[in-house]
């Protein structure tokens, strides 16, 4: 990749402390009239093994365990990234597979534009948004449920501050 394009891909990728780019859920899942923080997982549903689905674990655990109330999103980048979208029931395998049937999941695409809103390249990459929408932690790399824990921890009223 030459080093313009490395450079205006730097340039555009979302980082601690930037307002997340917004997006809607349809049908109202995942959707609460309450703030809430927020994990997007961008991950890669046409890959059925390797980070991705150890990254669907680590998000569904976290999600589960944490009190205080967390959304989980999980975004399936491989038509931005590959450039092409798994078969529907291939989806569906991976969901139920990966125990991902609570959160809601979305298909990027170039006209959802996600993952390039986000700035992202790679699967997995994990966005942390706090109450207010505002990015805390960006990692493009698995990141384990005690590292995500942490970074939770800090969000909660009484919790450590970054």
């Amino acid at each position: 990749m030459p080093s313009c394009h490395l450079a205006l891909l730097l340039l555009t990728a979302i980082l601690e402390g930037s307002p997340a780019p917004p997006f809607a859920l349809s049908g109202g899942a995942g959707q609460s009239a309450s703030r809430t923080p927020t994990l997007i997982a961008f991950l890669d549903l046409a890959d059925g093994a390797g980070a991705s689905r150890s990254q669907a674990d680590a998000l569904v655990s976290v999600v589960a365990s944490f009190q205080g109330g967390l959304r989980g999103v999980v975004v399936d980048a491989s038509p931005t990234l590959r450039g092409a979208s798994p078969q529907l029931d291939v989806v569906a395998a991976r969901v139920r597979d990966w125990g991902l049937e609570e959160l809601p999941v979305v298909e990027d695409h170039d006209a959802a534009g996600l993952a390039r809103s986000y700035g992202v390249t790679t699967t997995p990459s994990v966005f942390l948004l706090d109450r207010d929408g505002i990015v805390r932690g960006r990692w493009d790399r698995y990141v384990g449920p005690s590292e995500l824990g942490v970074r939770l921890a800090s969000l909660r009223p009484d919790g450590p501050k970054h």
